[in-house]
């Protein structure tokens, strides 16, 4: 039996690039600190706890300072940095380029066009999610799927942004979301196209 390995199988860029951070910061320090699970794959957070890397929480967070501390791939909301700044903590950022591109269109959609109404697909409270949602200062819609869409003023929706892995695809979720913008209002996707074409080479 042969087994072929994909060669975009492993870990996507943004999280290669945060475990070389947090292994780069940990050859001159004994101990880092990191907002979350640095990977959803216990094996790799079990190593890298074996060098010093200590997972916290956003409630530890509070508790927290003067320390090195390394924000994931995810990306974090904007009071998250402002919470590091007051409690004098130096911050390791690994956010990954595409989710700081899709912050960054969201906050200008958010600050360049006053009420209206911005939409993200994804999962609610999923870390990804709650950094994009907090660029328009928590407003934003949080749609999962067609049971959702009646939180939708589809008259207001400016930018709708498909970005969370889990609705990528999704037939029961994603699917009837665009038939229904079809019905019943514009129409303007976008998705993390990095995972998109991932998934359609495997």
């Amino acid at each position: 039996m042969k087994i072929k390995i994909d060669e975009s199988s492993g870990f996507c860029f943004g999280v290669v690039n945060a475990i070389k951070k947090a292994e780069q910061e940990l050859e001159t320090s004994s101990q880092l600190f990191c907002l979350g699970d640095i990977v959803h794959n216990g094996q790799e957070v079990r190593r890298l706890a074996s060098k010093g890397l200590k997972t916290i929480e956003h409630a530890q967070l509070e508790l927290l300072f003067d320390e090195k501390i390394l924000f994931r791939a995810h990306g974090e909301p904007p009071s998250t940095y402002a919470l590091a700044e007051r409690h004098r903590l130096k911050v390791i950022d690994a956010t990954c380029p595409v989710v700081l591109m899709l912050q960054k269109k969201i906050k200008k959609a958010y600050q360049e066009n006053a009420g209206v109404q911005i939409v993200i697909y994804g999962k609610i409270g999923h870390a990804e999610v709650n950094g994009l949602v907090g660029q328009t200062d928590g407003t934003a819609i949080v749609i999962e799927g067609e049971q959702d869409l009646d939180k939708i003023d589809f008259s207001k929706v400016e930018e709708k942004e498909g970005d969370e892995k889990s609705v990528i695809g999704d037939k029961d979720g994603k699917v009837p979301v665009k038939a229904h913008h079809e019905a019943h209002g514009p129409k303007v996707e976008s998705a993390k196209k990095a995972t998109a074409r991932t998934r359609k080479k495997v």
